[in-house]
């Protein structure tokens, strides 16, 4: 028992995940062999809440209703004894069975009505695939796709049809700022296509066709990217890294991956050379950036460096950098980080005149706002809820009561949980 006071949760998970994997040799198997099975069925059990609580609650990911399940049985087969374990299971199982009844439901109503919007269309082939992932075996399920079979035809068929108009369009565009205008429309179609038909062979070489173009593109901003890090050159090495950022945006697989690397480093160096020059507003901003790309040791050091010498600054003296920081975000789009910067150095700055010109940019932000306001409502009436849920969110975010945002950030929850099937 000594032994097993010493391991930590990190160390249980390796066991686990060696005996999952079937490799229990060496140290592992010792260990293995030392962890209890009331210790094993205990760690799997928290592991399948977390599991329950964010895949199938949250986010109702129905796909993954195996794997939470997953946990529940197996921490019962360590431990039968295990009352919560058993509890969540029949909870996952009552879960499984509302949302198969709800897809059913849906699915029966749908098909029923003798005229359909191409809408109602999409969500009939949506609710009858997502009831087959549920239960594929289901007698009701099995009819549904029987008699919806055309219908589901149909809607996969309409959708690469404007999907091959899409690609068209970017296969034939060379200027990344219109690529990016049109990746979410291409997005949402083959979002749309898989949700109905996973895995169709059209939709893989569309969208195999479109991420090559795509990739080539932005490849040359992130070649620009490093040239300019290595001359130092941040403010240029920021602008290509992000517009490359924004070319990728909306490619699956590891597509950010390079991108978040690089921009890591330009934010991590630019932070270390303003930090040299003592300009530490400027520095923590960087920083900070540098962080939400990847939480490093040496970054986390330089931000707590930062605030330590920065307890000694003229706010007042650096008035210039804190604007300039602030119209660099509302360029790059950062709305919430602009609003942020203005609280934040408002509070700081003792000059009243300085204090208005920071004050004075919340009108620049506020413009902003509105056209992203707009935004959401063009994608809310196109039916793009994804899209409009991220606009009012961040209008929400920055100004509550800005206009009709929360009312409408309500409305498009309510239609993507409908469109969800959530209950």
């Amino acid at each position: 028992m000594l032994l097993l006071k010493k391991f930590t949760r990190a160390t249980i998970f390796c066991i686990l995940f060696s005996l999952i994997s079937c490799v229990t040799t060496g140290p592992d198997a010792f260990l293995a062999k030392a962890v209890s099975a009331p210790d094993k069925a205990e760690f799997l059990y928290q592991k399948g809440v977390q599991a329950y609580e964010s895949e199938l609650i949250d986010k109702n990911n129905i796909n993954a209703i195996a794997e939470v399940r997953g946990f529940f049985a197996n921490a019962i087969a360590f431990d039968p004894l295990h009352s919560k374990a058993q509890e969540y299971l029949d909870k996952v199982d009552t879960f499984k069975e509302k949302r198969l009844k709800s897809y059913v439901a849906q699915a029966k109503r749908l098909n029923a009505k003798k005229s359909r919007t191409d809408k109602e269309n999409y969500e009939l082939a949506l609710a009858v695939q997502r009831a087959a992932t549920i239960n594929a075996v289901d007698k009701e399920v099995l009819k549904l796709k029987a008699d919806t079979s055309d219908v589901r035809r149909q809607v996969v068929q309409t959708r690469l049809t404007k999907l091959n108009s899409v690609q068209g369009k970017i296969l034939a565009e060379s200027k990344t700022q219109n690529i990016a205008k049109l990746m979410p429309q291409a997005t949402r179609l083959l979002t749309e296509i898989d949700n109905v038909d996973p895995g169709n062979g059209d939709a893989k070489r569309s969208r195999a066709a479109i991420d090559a173009h795509v990739s080539s593109l932005a490849q040359k901003d992130i070649d620009l990217a490093r040239q300019r890090l290595a001359q130092k050159r941040f403010g240029e090495a920021e602008t290509a890294i992000l517009r490359a950022d924004r070319t990728l945006a909306g490619l699956g697989g590891n597509a950010g991956n390079e991108v978040a690397t690089i921009k890591y480093q330009v934010y991590f160096k630019w932070a270390q050379a303003l930090y040299t020059l003592k300009k530490y507003g400027s520095a923590d901003q960087k920083v900070t950036l540098a962080l939400r790309a990847n939480r490093t040791t040496e970054a986390v050091d330089l931000k707590t460096r930062i605030a330590k010498a920065a307890s000694y600054r003229d706010y007042d003296a650096e008035i210039d950098d804190m604007l300039a920081e602030i119209d660099a975000d509302i360029e790059r789009g950062d709305l919430a980080g602009a609003w942020d910067g203005i609280n934040r150095n408002s509070a700081k700055v003792k000059n009243e005149a300085n204090k208005a010109k920071i004050e004075k940019k919340r009108d620049a932000v506020l413009a902003q706002l509105k056209t992203v306001y707009d935004e959401g409502i063009a994608s809310y009436n196109d039916e793009d809820y994804v899209d409009a849920r991220k606009k009012f969110t961040l209008v929400v975010r920055i100004k509550p009561d800005f206009e009709q945002a929360q009312p409408y950030l309500e409305r498009t929850k309510n239609k993507l949980r409908a469109l969800e099937g959530a209950e």
